[in-house]
């Protein structure tokens, strides 16, 4: 039996608030199977089938690839007009599940294509992790120590793209708008999907 409705949740925040995090944490509960590749190889993963998350009866598609710290739509080099295809294909097929740094700071046809395909069983959600901007930065200049770059990150783009994405939520349907606690991710975006967890998998 397949859950009713189906949700497409695209997760939102600027540099180091944690979405590829949150995402691969969401991976590692399940099976995953890639089922898309991408590149000019045909080697990176574009769609990986997630299945067996406790809860979830139906699939979840997950939209870029995750080989490196910095995941997601973001290594989608035309990401604008690949995903909303991808959008239209899965939408029937299971849950949908996609971050990305540079979809995060507006609707964009990312966005758009979303919104076009909400109805009572689709379900559409702009969710946004509420990581204060200061621990955000933080993180940003603990990757780049762990790459050898010792000069701290200028935070005025984190910052600009940290305010454009809560400018975001102000423009859209309210029943799309969505908040992760940063201090919970795993188990506010379960419940963005109908599953509610008694404690935040480690």
């Amino acid at each position: 039996m397949k859950d009713n409705p189906l949700y497409i949740v695209n997760v939102r925040g600027t540099s180091g608030s944690g979405k590829s995090t949150l995402v691969r944490k969401f991976m590692a509960q399940g099976k995953a199977e890639v089922v898309e590749f991408f590149g000019a190889k045909g080697t990176r993963p574009l769609v990986t089938k997630v299945t067996g998350v406790p809860g979830l009866s139906s699939p979840v598609y997950v939209f870029g690839p995750y080989l490196s710290p910095c995941g997601g739509c973001d290594a989608i080099s035309d990401y604008g007009n690949v995903l909303p295809p991808l959008l239209e294909k899965y939408a029937g097929k299971g849950h949908i599940l996609f971050e990305g740094l540079l979809i995060s700071g507006g609707i964009g046809a990312v966005g758009r294509a979303m919104i076009a395909l909400a109805s009572p069983k689709v379900k559409v959600k702009f969710a946004i992790l509420d990581t204060p901007l200061e621990l955000a930065v933080a993180r940003v200049n603990q990757r780049r120590e762990a790459r050898g770059v010792l000069e701290p990150v200028n935070p005025r783009n984190t910052e600009q793209k940290f305010k454009a994405a809560w400018k975001t939520q102000e423009n859209i349907d309210p029943s799309m708008a969505a908040t992760i606690d940063h201090r919970k991710p795993l188990t506010s975006l379960m419940k963005l999907f109908g599953v509610e967890l008694k404690k935040e998998p480690a």
